[in-house]
Parts: structure tokens; C-alpha cells; sequence
């Protein structure tokens, strides 16, 4: 089934790998393991909810309050899409405005 959002599954989880890779260290270790068990490992939540002898709603829980901790933080801080900007300059040969926007930092 497809998503009404205009962003596909796919790229909404590399989404949210970047913002883990970026933030990770900023979720509780509940929520960092539930992150990485659905997303690093590809665990379903019923393997996950087994795993860790919790209901799969309180498994679904945790990795929504991770997603939503991420998407702050990214809301917040703003790296990533920093990050994507420098490379979309530099991709397009624009060096000097890319050097711009690491000089005002990320």
C-alpha cells in the first residue's frame, strides 16, 4: 500500500537512517534500540515485540516516539539538510557557494 505523503517509503526510511546517523546519541536507549531493531536490523515489530517480551503497540510506540525525536531534532538543528544542500552544490559544480554554506557552519 502507498503512502498519501509525496515521500516514498524507501526515501522516508534512508530519511530517517541519515537523522539517526546524525542524532542517534540523543534518543534514550529504549528508543535507540527500537530504532535500530526496526530500521539497522529490519526487524517486523512482531519479532521485535517477541524479542523483547513487550506488546507489539508497545514496540510500535518506541520507534514512533524515536522517528518523532529524530524529525525534532532535525527540525531543531537542521544538519541534514545542511548536508544535502552542500552536496546538491557541489554536485551542480557550485564550490564557492557550498564553501558559503560550511563557512556559516553545520
Amino acid at each position: 500500500m502507498r503512502s498519501s505523503s509525496p515521500m516514498s517509503e524507501l526515501e522516508r526510511r534512508v530519511r530517517l537512517v541519515r537523522l539517526y546517523d546524525l542524532y542517534g546519541s540523543l534518543l534514550s536507549p529504549s528508543q535507540r534500540k527500537a530504532f535500530e531493531s526496526r530500521y539497522l536490523e529490519d526487524l517486523s515489530l512482531g519479532e521485535m515485540a517477541e524479542e523483547e517480551g513487550v506488546s507489539r503497540a508497545g514496540i510500535q510506540d518506541a520507534v514512533k516516539k524515536a522517528e518523532r525525536k529524530l524529525e525534532e531534532c532535525e527540525d531543531k538543528l537542521g544538519f541534514l539538510g545542511r548536508v544535502e544542500k552542500v552536496l546538491r552544490l557541489l554536485e551542480e559544480g557550485k564550490d564557492e557557494e557550498a564553501k558559503e554554506v560550511l563557512r556559516d557552519g553545520i
